[in-house]
């Protein structure tokens, strides 16, 4: 599986001889991208600067060694008020990816409200001595946009599962008719019991926090140019070392695909089952892709770091 997820998003750009550029795939390529953030709407970009940048994290110049094999950070690519972000791996929301990839991705998931499924999950990731986190911001009463916006990601899920397939397949990974109807079913259920979702947002930071996750207070409004997609094993990008050579105008969003095997594999333990590992992960990217889709610009590139 994790082959796989390299396939899915392992694109290199194709090259423009012309130019001497490198284009690569962006989420309007797929008709993906309804948010902001993104370089199109970003001013005072540099495109020399830019490309650049890219290249440079492209060739692994901004990867930081890791301890932890599954997610902990969000995909959110700013700082605190100095400059720091914990340096572990990145999916959209931390810790909460669990939580998000098991409501959708487990076909024997029973009905539980949204607060109770992060007090079991947090729970039982702390008890087995994972490191968990959960980040705000200094802007929102709700600081982190895969919490904020978590009914508007599933409802992005149920409207365009099609297209989010659509991306994965592109790389190779194949998410059938039956599997892309489960997935847009469990979204669907979810927003359809109106009490699944907390009303207030900032109580399921809160409630984390509670259960021992972790807290990153972030700081500024979002500029993320880029969606990186992480394939190397141990390892995130670095956020400081990116603001102190580029900016942080030139954050950038961060997924560590390599995780999510192991993601799958730790909450799936009890079964051990292929086919449910196989489903949890591609839960996991589909809620991946519809938080980037929801937050981010259809002008976002994908870059990949092997």
């Amino acid at each position: 599986m994790l082959k796989d997820l390299v396939k899915f998003l392992n694109f290199e750009g194709t090259r423009n001889k012309s130019l001497n550029q490198t284009h690569y795939i962006t989420l309007g390529d797929f008709g993906l991208g309804i948010g902001k953030t993104g370089p199109k709407n970003a001013k005072g970009l540099n495109q020399e600067t830019l490309s650049n940048l890219y290249s440079q994290i492209e060739k692994g110049k901004f990867n930081h060694t890791v301890t932890s094999t599954v997610p902990v950070i969000c995909i959110d690519g700013r700082t605190d008020s100095v400059n720091c972000r914990l340096n572990e791996p990145s999916a959209a929301g931390g810790s909460l990816s669990f939580v998000y990839g098991y409501n959708l991705g487990t076909k024997n998931n029973r009905m539980i409200e949204e607060k109770d499924l992060v007090s079991e999950i947090i729970d039982y990731l702390k008890e087995h001595n994972y490191h968990v986190s959960v980040h705000g911001d200094n802007t929102a009463k709700c600081g982190c946009g895969a919490c904020s916006k978590a009914a508007n990601i599933y409802q992005y899920i149920v409207e365009n599962i099609d297209a989010i397939a659509e991306l994965a397949e592109y790389y190779d990974i194949n998410i059938s008719d039956e599997e892309r109807e489960f997935l847009a079913k469990q979204a669907k259920r979810n927003l359809e019991e109106t009490n699944f979702f907390a009303k207030e947002r900032l109580d399921i930071l809160e409630l984390s926090r509670k259960s021992g996750a972790w807290y990153e207070d972030l700081i500024g409004t979002h500029s993320e140019s880029a969606i990186i997609l992480n394939t190397k094993y141990g390892t995130t990008i670095n956020r400081s070392a990116i603001r102190e050579v580029f900016g942080p105008e030139y954050d950038v969003f961060v997924v560590d695909i390599w995780t999510f095997d192991q993601e799958a594999k730790d909450l799936t333990i009890y079964d051990n089952d292929p086919t449910e590992m196989s489903l949890f992960v591609k839960a996991i990217t589909v809620h991946n892709i519809a938080t980037l889709s929801v937050l981010g610009h259809s002008s976002l590139p994908l870059i990949t770091v092997k």
